[in-house]
């Protein structure tokens, strides 16, 4: 199911109204360290929600334990109910620190989908890598100069050293195309290396979709 979630992720990302043709290095640092919190902020999130998950679990489990405790004394069971009170107020308070409300801005959700890409990329499961593989030039061409340089080409190296055969050769496939949308301004000499050498490669699905690409790679490049 999660290997179905990066291409998800990108359709989302193409429906949000931001003006991605600003090209300022300026921004770069900026996207950079929004990209390392966003990554924190998800990863918390999904601690939360194991977090719920074994509270939900252990209710059935603090039920019984009430219904036993039933023959205690008044006393007895008004200092549990006291404990009880002041657990469920500690708890209301985790709630609200791990749930508070955030503007909802395109910039932000956009950020924050390209860290939960960039998390699906070092995913233990090789489909939602190869997954990410497929999809990665449709989030390149979303995102603007700052962002890609950012996610794009630190997933694109990641990518093509996986150890996985089946992503490295999604990757060399779409290789042509993933240099066509960054241009020559994010394009290094590792990807145009690794390219060129798709194009002398003896696999036939690797290097035909390389020759497709050459003319779309050589005026990216100029």
């Amino acid at each position: 199911v999660r290997a179905l979630l990066p291409p998800l992720i990108v359709q989302l990302a193409q429906k949000l109204p931001i003006n991605n043709k600003l090209d300022d290095m300026n921004l770069v640092n900026s996207a950079n360290q929004d990209l390392k919190e966003a990554i924190h902020d998800v990863q918390n999130q999904s601690n939360q929600n194991l977090y719920e998950e074994n509270i939900e679990i252990q209710t059935p489990i603090i039920t019984n334990q009430n219904q036993e405790n039933n023959n205690e004394t008044p006393k007895e069971k008004e200092k549990v109910n006291d404990a009880q009170h002041d657990q469920s107020q500690n708890q209301n308070e985790i709630t609200k620190v791990h749930h508070q409300p955030y503007q909802r801005n395109p910039t932000f959700e956009l950020v924050r989908f390209c860290a939960i890409y960039t998390i699906f990329s070092r995913d233990s499961n090789t489909l939602v890598r190869k997954a990410c593989a497929e999809s990665l030039i449709s989030l390149c061409d979303t995102l603007g100069y700052s962002n890609r340089l950012v996610t794009i080409l630190p997933i694109a190296d990641l990518l093509l050293t996986d150890q996985s055969e089946i992503v490295r050769s999604v990757m060399l496939r779409n290789l042509g195309p993933l240099i066509s949308s960054l241009g020559s301004k994010l394009a290094n000499v590792s990807l145009v290396q690794k390219y060129c050498s798709t194009l002398v490669s003896k696999d036939v699905s690797i290097s035909y979709p390389a020759a497709f690409a050459f003319p779309a790679v050589t005026i990216a490049l100029g």
